[in-house]
């Protein structure tokens, strides 16, 4: 039996990026990836490369990307913090800019969700965003990255990331809250 991602889109609104906005209508499923369904962007271009699933957004240059990647999932029985503190640390970890990003945990599901919006990149005009999104349906590791190369295309496809939250969903598992695709809100490095 297939479970929705319900009301999780809201929760990370952050420095009112997106206010209260209102819920975008139900997506049907599209099409499976391991244990996730999903309905893929509209136009976007679709990548598989070692075991992952890539969406890229149709107007992506170099330079000037913008995609989501699904990790294949597996059957998780450890610490779910550690494993996606891992993840991220290991995808993001030399280009992650200083006083960004707290991960936030979301409850009602069922089973866990952790989200981590982070900015990468040196150069303050030319950093990029990325959103990680873990969950622990049934005892599995599932991870969905959303990703642009700047701030600005990271806003111009927050729809598109919102909406394709929306329409996951895993087998075996319950109703989960919703995830809005935000960027992270700008707070000063802790000073040394």
């Amino acid at each position: 039996m297939l479970q929705r991602w319900s009301d999780f889109c809201r929760v990370m609104t952050l420095a009112g990026l997106i206010g209260a906005g209102s819920m975008l209508p139900a997506l049907p499923p599209g099409m499976r990836f391991g244990n996730l369904q999903c309905r893929p962007p509209q136009g976007w271009r679709m990548a598989e490369q070692n075991g992952s699933l890539t969406f890229i957004a149709p107007d992506s240059s170099r330079g000037q990307e913008a995609a989501i990647v699904l990790a294949p999932g597996r059957p998780f029985a450890g610490d779910f913090r550690a494993e996606f503190d891992k993840w991220v640390r290991l995808i993001s970890s030399r280009d992650m800019a200083p006083g960004y990003g707290e991960v936030q945990q979301h409850g009602g599901a069922g089973y866990d969700i952790l989200t981590q919006a982070v900015v990468v990149g040196p150069d303050p005009a030319h950093r990029g965003i990325r959103l990680f999104v873990a969950a622990n349906p049934g005892g599995r590791f599932e991870l969905i990255l959303a990703m642009a190369s700047s701030e600005s295309l990271f806003r111009k496809y927050q729809a598109e990331f919102t909406k394709f939250l929306e329409s996951v969903e895993y087998d075996e598992a319950p109703a989960a809250p919703v995830i809005e695709a935000t960027p992270p809100a700008v707070r000063p490095a802790a000073a040394a």
